[in-house]
């Protein structure tokens, strides 16, 4: 059998190094009829100068990749890499495959056979068990030795389409507790290569069953809850594996079967990164429910639960020691997912505009697909056909407007530069900020050369907000709590202005609020709460407006979530009630006012 295997360098480490083998997941592969770019091989003798020595005559880089174990990695740069990693030999090859850790990888071939392998060496009845597709033990002892075993063999178990036998599974079970000593970056190696399987989510699920995920992050607590509250008969896990396989069965199947119009556009976006990384989407998109959930008018609630998952996701990824970049892509999937399923196929160009715009990272088209594939997960629910066929047109529609139409990623049509020399203005926020506006109005087709850009830019250039969030605040008489309130508006999200209207006040109100960074408006005598808001909107320059009253009656940690829900969902308006949650303030006059309208 012919196989693209580096030939010409496993010949040599034969006849530099006789009794060298090659074993593991290599010879697994072979037995299988795969091609494995990874090699593992004994070498007897001095290790570090042997390795040196192979390096120099490979022209080849190395490096330690585990110097407990003293295992060393040879990188060979042909057609593709190949990586040679290369272990000492503990004693003869018996004992040496005797201390491995499951059967299947306890076998092994004469480096100088490799080409042609006639005699394996199989201690363990290795060979029967790959036929059989069972992923045995050799001892109890070995996720003790190496905890991370714990995870390979659900690995293992993916790769051959096979299952762990019942004993190693207990055994799995007892010993969970111990992959907290094992480094974050070995355990994402072994989960990343759990999801690139093409049916991940079964396999999710065991590794779940059996305690290990819990074991490795405290944030996977909130799936503990395995009531009804989410919609599937086994709680949040059940919902979140759903998603996962809905995403393997309705999008990844048979080369994106369900979107063929898109499917060259999909292939070039979903490459093995982006297709792991929605996975974790899918499966954390959820995660910040518990936290979230709260009982209105006798309905459970998860308002804010995409911000929260978006925060356990990051610590979750950040514990795997995963790149910044992977880190964003998760975090910022999982905290627009709820966006997709907010809009519809008829929603404006200015609306799909904001939200491509709103990502930093390359996760826009995974969280589409993180809110079709939730959509989906109800899919044998009575009563929601009409919800997911609306949520694919707009999955279409949105793929069309980026694969097709091509007006998000495309060149601004003017320049820092331009605006400044057209309009004038000196470097600053409100440059980027009317470059942002002229490209929104060009995505909705109101201007499309260069030089209506210019004029449009002219006509806005004293409209455009330079703050996110003007935060207006009322005060009449108000010394006693109006420095309670300034303090807490440091906590406001993006960037933001605070102006108190004082109207009228004849205690310290104004000298107070003068202490802080912010603008105080005085009127001469008391005009009412309407005449403040109108002297406070006319000084405003913020792109939102909110009012936060000095008595504190309307919950401060309520108007964060809304400005943090207007910024992210980009909308015109946000509106609030007193009787969604509980307040720490309520008038009986205004509560009941408020009920009779």
């Amino acid at each position: 059998m012919s196989r693209p295997d580096p030939i010409y360098e496993l010949k040599l480490i034969a006849e530099k190094y006789p009794g060298s083998y090659i074993v593991g997941g290599a010879v697994r592969d072979l037995l299988m009829g795969r091609v494995s770019r990874d090699i593992d091989l004994v070498i007897p003798g001095n290790l570090p100068k042997a390795v040196k020595e192979l390096s120099n005559i490979f022209s080849a880089p190395y490096f330690v990749l585990d110097s407990e174990r003293q295992v060393f990695r040879i990188v060979l740069q042909k057609a593709h890499e190949w990586y040679l990693d290369i272990s000492p030999l503990r004693g003869d090859i018996k004992s040496d495959l005797l201390k491995r850790d499951f059967t299947v990888d306890a076998v092994a071939v004469g480096v100088s056979e490799w080409s042609e392998p006639k005699h394996y060496l199989d201690p363990t009845g290795g060979i029967k068990d790959l036929k059989a597709k069972i992923i045995r033990m050799i001892s109890p002892d070995v996720f003790k030795e190496d905890p991370l075993r714990l995870y390979r063999a659900f690995r293992i178990a993916s790769r051959i389409g096979g299952k762990i036998d019942p004993g190693t599974l207990c055994q799995i079970k007892k010993n969970v507790s111990l992959i907290s000593s094992s480094a974050g970056e070995r355990i994402r190696d072994e989960i990343f290569f759990i999801l690139a399987d093409p049916q991940s989510a079964g396999r999710l699920d065991e590794i779940y069953s059996a305690g290990l995920f819990d074991a490795t992050f405290s944030e996977f607590a909130a799936f503990s809850d395995r009531s009804d509250n989410y919609y599937h008969k086994g709680g949040l896990w059940e919902h979140s594996l759903e998603t996962v396989r809905k995403f393997e069965e309705k999008v990844m199947a048979e080369n994106f079967k369900r979107f063929p119009e898109f499917r060259e556009d999909l292939n070039k976006y979903f490459d093995r990164r982006r297709i792991i990384l929605t996975k974790i989407s899918c499966l954390l998109h959820d995660i910040g429910k518990p936290e979230a959930a709260s009982r209105v008018s006798g309905r459970l609630r998860f308002f804010g639960h995409e911000r929260i998952g978006s925060f356990l996701a990051r610590n979750i990824m950040r514990k795997l020691k995963s790149s910044k970049n992977d880190m964003k892509f998760v975090s910022e999937a999982v905290y627009h997912h709820m966006r997709p399923s907010n809009m519809s196929a008829s929603s404006t160009e200015r609306a799909f505009y904001r939200f491509f715009r709103a990502f930093s990272s390359s996760a826009h088209i995974a969280a589409v697909f993180t809110a079709f594939c939730d959509r989906y997960s109800y899919e044998t629910a009575p009563g929601r056909f009409a919800e997911m066929v609306n949520q694919e047109k707009f999955t279409e529609k949105i793929l069309r407007v980026y694969f097709r139409e091509k007006k998000i990623n495309r060149p601004p049509l003017l320049s820092g530069h331009d605006i400044m020399t057209q309009l004038g203005i000196p470097a600053g926020r409100l440059v980027g900020r009317i470059i942002e506006a002229v490209e929104e109005a060009r995505a909705a087709e109101k201007i499309k050369t260069k030089e209506e850009a210019v004029e449009y830019a002219k006509e806005i250039k004293d409209r455009v907000p330079l703050l996110d969030v003007s935060v207006l605040i009322p005060a009449y008489n108000e010394e006693a709590g109006i420095a309670k309130v300034l303090e807490k508006l440091k906590g406001l999200p993006g960037s933001w202005e605070a102006l108190v209207v004082d109207d009228g006040s004849v205690d310290r109100t104004a000298e107070i609020a003068a202490r802080y960074k912010v603008s105080v408006i005085s009127h001469k005598k008391n005009m009412g709460k309407g005449a403040a808001l109108i002297s406070g909107i006319a000084r405003a320059r913020g792109k939102y407006i909110a009012v936060q009253d000095a008595d504190l009656e309307y919950d401060f940690s309520q108007l964060r979530g809304i400005v943090e829900y207007a910024m992210k969902e980009e909308l015109d308006a946000v509106y609030g009630s007193r009787f969604l949650k509980k307040n720490p303030v309520l008038y009986m006059n205004y509560f009941l006012g408020n009920r009779f309208v």
